[in-house]
């Protein structure tokens, strides 16, 4: 008799709404949906949460308090490249669209909007998840490849990250906009020995040089003006991990 594989787990969620009635019902419908989640109600918690673990699926309203939904999109991305990220707004715009569309975010709703709009938008942004994970490893446990390509310059780049992969030092990787160098990157974390860790990519060219610090390094409650809780750096919360400065001539 043939036995059907169990199905994948589902993966986390979390949701970022600080209106309290609205947070309990998304929180009721995704947990009736079998994924995990965790609610919070302001900024400050879900950069936090953020720091601290991997959320596959990010769902957070817009307007939140000193900070937004976009900024959580931004931290999100930067922590974890693969991660799915649906803004919920009821007072959408053209600009917050466009802004939304060109830092990453995987769906956009406007409320109101039919619960079952939001379960789809979220299955969507967990299958694509699963999808982006699943070719990092093969049967037999290495890496599979990222990039496609024989020649002897393929090659060298080959060897150029195995030779790289293991080692505890700052690796720089040049090449015109649209070449590869953040898979590359990529391929070099899931090859050595931080693979088990975080990879973050800050992308240099798109940080203000005025948060730039707090970004990298974190930052005290009272530090500056919204600091109302102390906040991880991505340095930090890659410990173990690789961080990846793209465009780090911008900076």
């Amino acid at each position: 008799m043939t036995q059907t594989p169990n199905p994948a787990p589902k993966p986390a969620v979390l949701v970022v709404e600080d209106d309290p009635a609205f947070s309990t019902t998304l929180l009721t419908l995704l947990e009736m949906e079998g994924y995990p989640v965790e609610a919070v109600r302001s900024s400050g918690e879900a950069l936090e949460r953020l720091a601290h673990r991997t959320y596959p699926v990010v769902v957070s309203d817009i307007y939140l308090d000193e900070r937004t939904g976009l900024d959580i999109l931004r931290r999100a991305l930067a922590l974890e490249p693969r991660a799915a990220v649906i803004l919920i707004t009821g007072k959408g715009s053209l600009d917050t669209v466009l802004e939304a569309t060109r830092a990453g975010a995987f769906d956009y709703l406007a409320k109101p909007f039919a619960l079952d709009r939001l379960a789809k938008a979220v299955a969507h942004a967990a299958s694509a998840w699963r999808e982006s994970v699943a070719p990092l490893t093969e049967p037999g446990g290495a890496p599979s490849s990222a990039l496609v390509g024989i020649s002897e310059a393929m090659v060298e780049v080959y060897k150029f990250i195995s030779r790289v992969a293991d080692a505890d030092s700052t690796v720089l990787l040049q090449g015109e906009t649209g070449t590869g160098k953040e898979r590359v990157a990529r391929m070099i974390h899931d090859s050595g020995a931080r693979r088990g860790g975080r990879f973050v990519v800050v992308d240099c060219g798109a940080m203000p040089a005025s948060l730039l610090e707090a970004e990298l390094f974190g930052s005290l409650r009272g530090a500056y003006t919204g600091a109302d809780r102390d906040r991880t750096g991505l340095l930090e919360s890659a410990d173990g991990g690789t961080v990846f400065f793209d465009e780090i001539g911008e900076m």
